[in-house]
């Protein structure tokens, strides 16, 4: 630590809450501050030295604090909700600002910490400077869920969860509150993509190739959506840019601050009227586009019959649970096997991925909850997700992709438009396009 920085380390209430701080002084009072906000399971301590070389770098003052219930902040104590990052940005770091006198700062988040700043400049957009994003979510991908509870099994088994108590104070209770709100049946519905509409800041994403938590369709929303954004991908690097790219990160993060000292904003004849206008429409957007509930599709137990000689559920029966889910889920939208086979078509699965994530055993109860993902042209996709109806963990999911068949060509036929608004209605997630053409 480099004391001529002018260090100080203090706690202050925010929202009610006990949050520890960190405030490394600029080289100039009159120096914009930099804000940096964590990622998911982040603290102040486990930024380790990038906020004293940052400040080093830049001359900037460097505002660094701990979530609630994380690092040495007050203990978490409730359960988090699917907007716990919403109300991150809205209300908490609003506060935190305020109380400190903070106006105009330059934010840079991490993960989480990166959604959080989105948040709050796609909702306040004359308050921050500029954004400095490394590894942000905008939506939820399964591929990032994937890692999430992969982190759980080598939190319960493996010497992670040693290590990252030296960065909390409270480890099991900032584990499982991140953990479990992630993976959360509802959290696949969180998307933050209308906020980038009322954004009028500089914007820089940093990503690595690698990120085990977000696929680049991340950066790529955000660059698409904010005139004007940079991205800088960085190859042999993970989840956390300015670790794995310790230097690439900070040269370039430093080149950003200084371009942006005398940059004018990106829409500098936006006028309050028109951004709060275009706030109240995002928030009318986001109230028409409520996501639907998930459909209880499927309730059983494992039986002796479908478990092999070490008592496990064999895989076909997941497969068998899965298929028959499916037809549940299309009946909630009038698609029966009888209607189909009027109709002369039939239902053809075109993609379809499993993951299994814990064994059930003989005599065990599940569920399974399904929706759709997405409705398109010619194609439903839809998730299904097995549950242990005692203990309410998740066991397996398939994610499958289905269309219409003709029984006479063979080849796919376009869905109704009555039958496409039916499937919206049950949509569980912000409906997206696939990639490619079904058909």
């Amino acid at each position: 630590m480099n004391q001529a920085l002018q260090e100080r380390l203090g706690d202050m209430v925010v929202d009610g809450k006990r949050l520890e701080t960190l405030w490394l002084a600029p080289r100039e009072a009159a120096a914009t501050t930099i804000v940096m906000l964590h990622e998911g399971l982040g603290s102040i301590a486990l930024w380790k030295d990038f906020p004293y070389k940052l400040a080093q770098r830049t001359g900037c003052g460097v505002l660094v604090y701990s979530r609630y219930g994380h690092g040495s902040s007050e203990k978490q104590i409730d359960k988090r909700s699917v907007t716990f990052m919403h109300h991150e940005g809205e209300v908490v770091l609003p506060e935190l600002l305020d109380k400190l006198g903070v106006t105009r700062p330059i934010l840079l988040g991490h993960s989480d910490g990166g959604s959080i700043a989105l948040i709050f400049a796609g909702r306040y957009p004359d308050r921050a400077r500029a954004l400095i994003l490394e590894a942000p979510h905008v939506f939820v991908e399964e591929f990032g869920l994937a890692s999430i509870r992969a982190a759980k099994v080598a939190f319960e088994t493996t010497g992670f969860r040693g290590k990252l108590a030296r960065y909390h104070t409270h480890v099991d209770e900032t584990f499982w509150a991140w953990n479990k709100i992630w993976l959360d049946p509802e959290f696949p519905k969180w998307d933050i993509e209308s906020y980038l509409d009322t954004i009028r800041c500089p914007v820089l994403c940093i990503q690595g190739e690698q990120d085990e938590y977000g696929t680049r369709a991340q950066v790529d929303t955000i660059v698409a959506k904010v005139p004007g954004a940079e991205l800088l991908m960085l190859p042999d690097c993970g989840h956390s840019p300015h670790r794995d790219q310790h230097e690439a990160t900070l040269e370039k993060v430093a080149e950003f601050v200084e371009k942006i000292k005398n940059q004018p904003r990106i829409h500098p004849d936006d006028t309050d009227q028109e951004l709060r206008a275009k706030d109240e429409e995002r928030r009318a957007k986001n109230e028409r586009h409520t996501m639907a509930e998930w459909v209880h599709t499927f309730k059983g137990a494992v039986l002796a019959s479908e478990y092999d000689f070490a008592s496990h559920m064999n895989s076909q029966m997941y497969v068998s649970r899965f298929d028959q889910a499916t037809w549940f889920l299309l009946r909630a939208i009038g698609v029966t096997p009888a209607s189909i086979k009027q109709q002369n078509l039939r239902i053809a699965i075109v993609r379809q991925n499993y993951q299994f994530l814990e064994e059930l055993r003989g005599g065990e109860l599940v569920e399974i909850k399904s929706g759709f993902l997405a409705v398109g042209e010619k194609y439903f996709r839809f998730l299904h997700q097995m549950y242990d109806s005692e203990t309410g963990e998740m066991i397996a999911t398939c994610d499958s992709v289905a269309v219409r068949a003709s029984l006479e060509t063979g080849k796919s036929v376009p869905l109704t438009p009555e039958l496409q608004e039916k499937a919206k209605q049950y949509l569980v997630t912000p409906n997206a396009p696939l990639d490619e053409a079904i058909g």
